[in-house]
């Protein structure tokens, strides 16, 4: 499903994958935020595509780490897909480095306990 405001998502195997794309920033975060937090209740597992984002300020670092503290709370497992290209990928490696960056989706869902088909 896709919102023309910088959020899509669908489910990848039992995972729900949150895309951010554009910029996330003292604009948008709060709004982000709430709709992310709201789509992580139900998963399963989640995982937060910043592929595509270009510019993430303390604003979505915030977002980020609000993210990381839901899916803990209610013990769903989360993983962060970030290229080694994409823009924002330094700033995630340096303000949230205990949280699991991933290579591919797919299998990532299918190494979980309980994901997979």
């Amino acid at each position: 499903m896709s919102a023309p405001d910088g959020l899509t998502h669908e489910l990848v195997g039992s995972t729900t994958l949150i895309r951010l794309t554009g910029d996330v920033d003292f604009v948008n975060a709060r709004e982000l935020a709430m709709r992310v937090e709201q789509l992580c209740r139900d998963a399963e597992a989640v995982v937060l595509d910043l592929a595509a984002a270009t510019y993430l300020d303390s604003a979505g670092v915030w977002l980020v780490d609000g993210v990381s503290r839901t899916c803990a709370t209610h013990e769903i497992p989360l993983a962060l897909y970030v290229p080694k290209g994409a823009i924002v990928r330094r700033v995630v490696e340096l303000t949230l480095p205990t949280l699991e960056l991933i290579e591919n989706v797919q299998d990532w869902d299918a190494s979980r306990p309980g994901g997979g088909p």
